[in-house]
């Protein structure tokens, strides 16, 4: 016997940030996951993207199963096929960013079985603002015998450094993170596009931007921004611009969110070059101003190691992402008082 549940059935736990349109959920932002418990033989999916295509880790029992690839058209996902109903943990965690696909969940399709209790989700809580860095980008890399290109494929978000602190940390984690873009400008300066301040506000970053996310419904203890690498990659920004648009940005978030602690940092990337020490120097340099001009203890800028990629790209790896996860922790932790 198959029975139908729709996303909007409170026995399903979402963390990230979520658009509920006709009983289906829209999601974009890397990491938005959709945790609950199912008791039967065989569950389904019904999901599609919007354009492009979106990428969904399956997560069974805390383990990767399998990776959705949806495409524009409709289509049912076996999650689990058994012969016997099982009690499963399962997860969807959405691998890419809103550029990659707008991936619709329309239903969960089950036989012989239910859904069972709402699982629980930690109570500390993060959010991390940035760019194709937190957002998990190419940190996979192909065999070095492969012709693999670039591309969205490569992105893992379940495995970015945010991620991987909220399981470190006991922690729900949103990732508001878009690839190319930065504070004032991105990195292709020749195009006007929302840059995070403008993104920041959105439920689902990308055009009409009429969907706005509640601010009371996600208050995080901690935010961490990484940005200006994309700022900094052609050249170095109008300085006196940059900070003052960062720390005007700065106190409307205090103002925001009063109660939370703001990290700021350069993050991992602008050192695999001299050129790119300098800027990445200047950077550090404006972030200090920054926190100074703005002179509120519950701002801190929190320096980042150096990773400077691979051969095959400048993005951090899976390795580095870790590497990054494990420096920031302790961190994380005494700003936080966790």
């Amino acid at each position: 016997m198959k029975k139908e549940v729709y996303f909007d059935d409170p026995r399903f736990a979402i963390m990230g940030r979520t658009l509920s349109t006709n009983n289906s959920l829209e999601l974009s932002y890397p990491g938005v996951s959709v945790h609950f418990n199912a008791l039967a033989e065989r569950v389904q999916l019904v999901a599609y993207s919007q354009h492009g295509k979106g990428r969904i880790d399956v997560v069974v029992n805390n383990k990767l199963a399998k990776i959705l690839v949806v495409s524009k058209t409709p289509k049912p996902f076996y999650l689990i096929k058994a012969k016997q109903a099982k009690l499963n943990k399962i997860e969807l965690i959405n691998r890419g960013e809103s550029w990659h696909g707008i991936i619709s969940l329309k239903s969960l399709i089950l036989e012989s079985g239910d859904l069972l209790e709402t699982p629980s989700l930690p109570s500390k809580k993060l959010l991390f603002v940035g760019d194709s860095i937190i957002s998990g980008a190419l940190m996979e890399r192909p065999a070095p015998t492969s012709n693999t290109r670039k591309g969205p494929h490569l992105s893992n978000a379940r495995q970015s450094f945010g991620m991987l602190l909220g399981r470190m940390l006991n922690a729900q984690v949103h990732l508001i993170a878009y690839g190319g873009r930065g504070l004032l400008q991105g990195s292709d300066t020749s195009v006007r596009l929302p840059q995070l301040p403008q993104i920041f506000p959105l439920t689902i970053p990308e055009t009409p931007y009429n969907h706005r996310w509640p601010t009371d419904a996600y208050i995080p203890d901690g935010i961490f921004i990484c940005l200006g690498t994309n700022d900094f990659y052609n050249d170095i920004p109008n300085i006196d611009l940059f900070n003052q648009h960062y720390a005007d940005w700065i106190e409307h978030l205090l103002a925001l969110y009063p109660d939370t602690q703001i990290m700021i940092s350069e993050g991992p990337m602008l050192s695999n070059s001299m050129e790119n020490k300098l800027k990445k120097h200047c950077l550090i340099q404006c972030l200090h101003s920054i926190v100074k001009q703005v002179n509120h203890p519950q701002l801190h800028h929190v320096p980042c190691i150096n990773c400077e990629g691979d051969e095959f790209d400048p993005h951090p790896t899976i390795d580095q992402h870790l590497a990054i996860a494990t420096h920031f922790s302790p961190l994380f932790t005494d700003i936080l008082n966790w």
